[in-house]
């Protein structure tokens, strides 16, 4: 900017220059200290022609950035029928539908604002733990009704927003200590790998125990358990993926995807469904729409379709008759907290991987402004459908 001025100075040398006085650095001084304190300084400068996205300035190619979106698709898809069907404990099992597209329009429009407006290569999603406390703590165990819940949610986004424009959630990011840090992203890690080893769309590798609530998954024999097969063929992908990884091949998450896929498939083609030993979901194979598992009766082959219809039927069914009580600004201030949480120990984790941090470890100012605002942004939006 002050290249800029002497330029136009240079150009016009009969304008007399505006002298400076006491309101105009008093003025400049507010303002800078906005800009450095809250959380309105934004940074989109990869939004440009000559290099979009800054990918040239990575040292990637476009190649790259497409082979990795696709692996981040096929990482996050499971979300889709997972969010649906544990929504739909509370909501209603006539409205998984209308679930799964809500949940693909809030990930489809927060992961693209993400990549335009922070230059961020995140992909954003409803999140398995506040899904949880949704369903099971607010509207089972509170007897909260679902609508007044998404109306909490609703409030919880715009409290998002309102401390992201303020700065407080990137001050309280700065706060946490170096160690808390790397805790945050190793809880966050282990989690994930948590709900991976689990049967209800992942590995199956443990199951639920009512006295050491987890357990293995056993015998692992094919003829003695059901869903030995995909567990072994389960333990192979992973097997294969992290070794390619060690060895330094591109895209090895997608080759051990597609290795997975093509093992199933042809599994299930050759020997039919009936016989099929990679039917799907984990447990008996029969009808479950009665268990809660996914609601389909099992199957190996792709399904043709996530949703019948694209419609969303709970889009706008907000309710504040509820707002007057204080069980409902428990659950707003619950999931503004633990959002907050969660999202600050996801961009950590996530901007370290990447190497987005400096050597200090900090994050890029603008940058996290614009994440903390789509992720606010998202909030509202996922809570409108």
């Amino acid at each position: 900017m002050e290249t800029d001025r002497e330029a136009a100075t240079a150009m016009e040398p009969t304008m007399e220059e505006e002298p400076k006085t006491e309101h105009t650095e008093q003025s400049s001084g507010w303002r800078s200290w906005v800009w450095e304190n809250t959380g309105v300084a934004y940074d989109v400068a990869h939004l440009n022609r000559a290099d979009p996205f800054f990918v040239k300035r990575s040292g990637v190619t476009w190649w790259t950035e497409i082979r990795a979106g696709t692996v981040t698709f096929l990482t996050m898809s499971f979300i889709l029928p997972v969010n649906a069907l544990i929504m739909s404990i509370a909501i209603g099992e006539e409205h998984k539908d209308d679930l799964v597209v809500a949940t693909a329009v809030v990930s489809a429009v927060s992961s693209a604002l993400m990549g335009l407006l922070a230059n961020y290569p995140f992909g954003l999603a409803p999140g398995m733990g506040m899904n949880a406390y949704f369903v099971f703590t607010v509207v089972l165990q509170k007897q909260v009704e679902w609508q007044d819940a998404l109306t909490a949610v609703f409030f919880s986004g715009w409290l998002f927003l309102i401390t992201t424009i303020l700065g407080l959630r990137r001050f309280v990011l700065s706060c946490i200590p170096r160690g808390v840090q790397l805790a945050l992203s190793a809880g966050i890690g282990l989690f994930l790998a948590f709900i991976g080893a689990q049967p209800g769309g992942g590995m199956g590798i443990i199951v639920g125990d009512p006295v050491t609530l987890v357990r293995l998954n056993e015998p692992l024999s094919v003829s003695g358990n059901y869903d030995a097969a995909k567990m072994w063929v389960s333990a192979l992908v992973l097997t294969a993926t992290v070794s390619l990884m060690a060895m330094g091949v591109k895209g090895a998450p997608l080759l051990g995807i597609a290795l997975g896929t093509l093992i199933a498939w042809a599994e299930c083609w050759a020997r039919g469904p009936e016989k099929s030993v990679m039917d799907y979901p984990f447990g008996e194979c029969a009808d479950v729409s009665q268990t809660g598992l996914n609601g389909t009766e099992c199957f190996c082959y792709a399904p043709e379709r996530v949703a019948a219809i694209p419609k969303i039927d709970t889009a706008g069914a907000f309710a504040f008759d509820f707002i007057q009580k204080k069980e409902f600004w428990v659950a707003v201030i619950t999931f503004y907290f633990n959002d907050m949480i969660g999202c600050a120990g996801t961009l950590i984790a996530v901007t370290r991987k990447a190497g987005i941090v400096d050597a200090q470890g900090r994050i890029p100012k603008g940058r996290t402004n614009m994440a903390f605002l789509v992720d606010s942004v998202g909030t509202i939006i996922g809570s409108c459908l």
